[in-house]
C-alpha cells in the first residue's frame, strides 16, 4: 500500500495555477500518471519552489531525453523537475524500496491517471 493520494479535493489544482498549468502541458506528452511531489505536494512550498513531478509513461526513450521531452513542454515561467519513468522502471524502484520512490510515495499526490 502506498501513501499516495488523489489531488485532494478541497484545494484542488486548478488549471489556472502553477501545478494546473504544468499539468494541462503535459497532456501532449501522453503520460499514464503524474505524481506531484515535494514541497508543493507537502503544502511547504514558496515563491522559489519548482514543482517536482514524477510521469509514467510507456516509452523506448532513453531517460535523460524523455526529461528533456517533458521539461521542454511545460511554459518556461515554470520552474519543474520531472523525471519520467516506465511503468516497469517504476514498478522495480518500489519493489526495490528506493528511498527516492518511498518519500514520493509518502507524500505524492496523483494529479493525473489514464485509467484503462
Amino acid at each position: 500500500m502506498t501513501g499516495l493520494q488523489e489531488s485532494p479535493s478541497p484545494k484542488p489544482f486548478e488549471q489556472s495555477s502553477k501545478v494546473g498549468r504544468v499539468v494541462v502541458s503535459l497532456m501532449a506528452y501522453e503520460p499514464e500518471k503524474i505524481i506531484l511531489f515535494g514541497s508543493v505536494a507537502r503544502g511547504d512550498d514558496d515563491e522559489y519552489s519548482d514543482v517536482d513531478l514524477i510521469i509514467v509513461k510507456e516509452t523506448e526513450t532513453r531517460f535523460i531525453q524523455r526529461q528533456v521531452d517533458a521539461t521542454n513542454l511545460v511554459p518556461r515561467d515554470i520552474s519543474v523537475d520531472i523525471f519520467v519513468y516506465t511503468p516497469k522502471e517504476f514498478q522495480k524502484m518500489i519493489e526495490d524500496n528506493s528511498p527516492f520512490i518511498e518519500r514520493v510515495l509518502a507524500d505524492g499526490i496523483i494529479l493525473y491517471e489514464n485509467a484503462p
